[in-house]
């Protein structure tokens, strides 16, 4: 014997009908969509600033050792920044005619402590990497990284003058810097 108010209460149902998931899909599949597009969005901006923020940080480290060696101020053995009385440039104040191919290695010429004594600093590429050399301490030093292209040259418009061309990448940005070295008088 089958009781009647037993019956009824059974007909209750669990879990979701086909339509019901038809539409949550819908929904989420939608919400994926929107928040892909946001991530598009606001995420690749800032990559580009990151990325053009890394290629100026390093033209700027560069720069910097560039504009220090060609103004004469020399880093002594201690690691402090010298003077136009403690190193002169010999004459010729650099040479730009070293590296494979030409025009690829920078080579300034400085006059050490004794009249005798020639101080050679170099900046080269080393795959990817500007390398700064000094001949008396035998140090190199990383001045900057991302660099794909460093070229010396005598400037066009003034022999008396370097023309320094240097490009740095990073990701997909690429950025070239053109600077002019005038000897320190």
């Amino acid at each position: 014997m089958i009781r009647q108010g037993r019956c009824a209460g059974r007909n209750h149902r669990h879990g979701f009908t086909l339509v019901e998931m038809i539409i949550a899909s819908m929904l989420a599949t939608l919400l994926g969509m929107l928040l892909a597009g946001a991530c598009v969005t606001f995420g690749r901006p800032a990559l580009e600033v990151d990325s053009r923020a890394r290629i100026t940080q390093e033209a700027i480290l560069a720069i910097q050792s560039l504009a220090c060696d060609l103004g004469g101020f020399l880093a002594d053995s201690p690691g402090r920044t010298g003077n136009l009385g403690q190193y002169q440039f010999v004459d010729p104040p650099w040479d730009v005619s070293q590296g494979n191919p030409p025009g690829t290695v920078l080579l300034l010429n400085f006059q050490g402590a004794s009249s005798g004594d020639l101080i050679v600093i170099s900046y080269q590429l080393q795959g990817n990497l500007l390398v700064r050399s000094n001949s008396s301490t035998g140090v190199a030093t990383t001045i900057a990284k991302y660099v794909t292209g460093f070229t010396v040259e005598q400037d066009p418009g003034n022999a008396n003058n370097v023309k320094i061309t240097l490009t740095i990448a990073y990701r997909y940005f690429t950025t070239t810097y053109t600077l002019i070295g005038v000897k320190p008088s």
